[in-house]
Order: C-alpha cells, then sequence, then structure tokens
C-alpha cells in the first residue's frame, strides 16, 4: 500500500495534466490493499492551504476538532453523526462504525503529533532558506513537504480511536525522506548536518517509543522476524495477548 501511495503523491507532486485522475485512481487501488490509503486523498483539499496563515487555520481547526472528540458531550453527536453516515456507506461504512464506537487514545499519540508539527516547522524554515532560489522543482518539493506534515497533523483526531490510524506518519514518511534526500544537495554544510540530526532524532525516538510500547514490535516486527515461511524460529513464543 505504502509503495502504491508514494508513486501516487509523485504524480501529484509533479501537477500535470490528468495528474490528479492518476493519483485518484492509484489511491484507490491502494485502498484495495490497505483501506487506510483513503486518508491519503485528503492531500487534494490541503494542497489548496498555500499560505502560513491558512494553514495554521487548518492546525486549528484539527486541534478543536480533537478537543471536541475527546469532550463526552460533543463526541456523543460526532458518533450520531458518523452512524447516520457510515449507514449509507455500503463497503467502508461498517468500518467507520468501528472506529466511532471505541475511545482509545494512542499510546504515541504525544509523538505522532510532535513529529507532525516539527516537520511542519522544518519545511517552513526550508522554505524560508529557499525562498530566493530560482529552482521551481525544489520549492514545489518544499510545499509538498508542508503538505504532508499537514496530513499527519490532520490525523490527530483519529489517534484517538485508534492507535494504528499512526500508519499514515509510517507510510507517509516515505514521501518526506524522498524530499529531504533532493534538499540535502541543495543546503550548505551546517545546515545538512543539523536536517539529517533532527531527521535522525525524530526517527529514532518514535522507533524507540513504538518499541518500548511494544504494540509495532509484537504485532508487526516479531512476527515478520520469528514467524516466516522462509526462515520460521521454532523457538519463539508470540506472547500472550499481542496475537
Amino acid at each position: 500500500m505504502a509503495t502504491v501511495v508514494f508513486v501516487a503523491i509523485a504524480y501529484l507532486w509533479r501537477d500535470k495534466r490528468f495528474d490528479t485522475m492518476y493519483f485518484v485512481m492509484l489511491v484507490g487501488l491502494a485502498a484495495g490493499i490497505q483501506l487506510a490509503a483513503v486518508f491519503f486523498l485528503l492531500l487534494l483539499p490541503i494542497r489548496q492551504l498555500r499560505t502560513r496563515n491558512a494553514q495554521l487555520w487548518f492546525i486549528g481547526v484539527i486541534s478543536v476538532s480533537t478537543l471536541l472528540i475527546a469532550v463526552p458531550v460533543t463526541r456523543h453527536v460526532y458518533v450520531l453523526l458518523v452512524q447516520a453516515i457510515s449507514t449509507r456507506l455500503p463497503v467502508i461504512g461498517p468500518k467507520m462504525l468501528q472506529y466511532a464506537l471505541r475511545f482509545e487514545p494512542g499510546m504515541i499519540i504525544i509523538l505522532d503529533v510532535a513529529m507532525a508539527v516539527v516537520l511542519l516547522l522544518l519545511f517552513w524554515r526550508l522554505e524560508a532558506i529557499f525562498k530566493q532560489a530560482d529552482n521551481q522543482q525544489l520549492q514545489s518539493s518544499i510545499r509538498l513537504g508542508q503538505q504532508m506534515a499537514l496530513l499527519f497533523y490532520s490525523m490527530v483526531p483519529l489517534y484517538l480511536v485508534a492507535y494504528n490510524f499512526d500508519r499514515i506518519v509510517i507510510d507517509g514518511l516515505l514521501v518526506v525522506f524522498a524530499i529531504f534526500a533532493q534538499t540535502l544537495g541543495q543546503l550548505t554544510q551546517r545546515n545538512k548536518w543539523l536536517l539529517l540530526a533532527i531527521m535522525g532524532l525524530l526517527v529514532g525516538t518514535y522507533s524507540f517509543a513504538t518499541y518500548h510500547y511494544g504494540t509495532k514490535y509484537h504485532n508487526t516486527y516479531a512476527p515478520m522476524i520469528h514467524e516466516n515461511t522462509m526462515f520460521p524460529d521454532k523457538t519463539y513464543v508470540m506472547k500472550e495477548g499481542w496475537r
């Protein structure tokens, strides 16, 4: 799914004729692999947030929405709205309703939010550094980085119902890494090392946190390492409750 979405966003970033259609078609294909890919369609409206003020307003709306979902009274209204919508959607409706009726604040929500905020600040800084640069492709990449950070932040309300919405951050980081790889060659040596240090800190902290909480390790990494069909580890026993 992540690979197909990566290709889809490449079309969106290119921004030529019919590229938006290709993006939607590829995201639809990725959603057939994993339904979470649908959320990457949010990049279409997010791309219209071209000014700093518009982006700040968006962050404000998402923050307020998160608070409203967390408050019991308004959360009840939110559940009723989702129920009304989900009953009209034959395929994804039941899934929507399943999440709406849960309330499990993500175990690593603080890191998810921090990742989005730090990335947005970082891309704002890169925009300022290259503001006068006569390189439209680079500036377009930096704007895409801002949009990816806003997409990550838009997932914050969903972290309240299930931690696994952080997969949008994990899969979307492929795009962010590609943008950083393109940007590194244009930076001064000092800024280059600073960017690498920030990215290393973000990824290292995030990886440590997911391992520490055990969710990613026991549900994803451990089965991949110990229960694969090519090299099964017959001495490994999955922890009770992680199935």
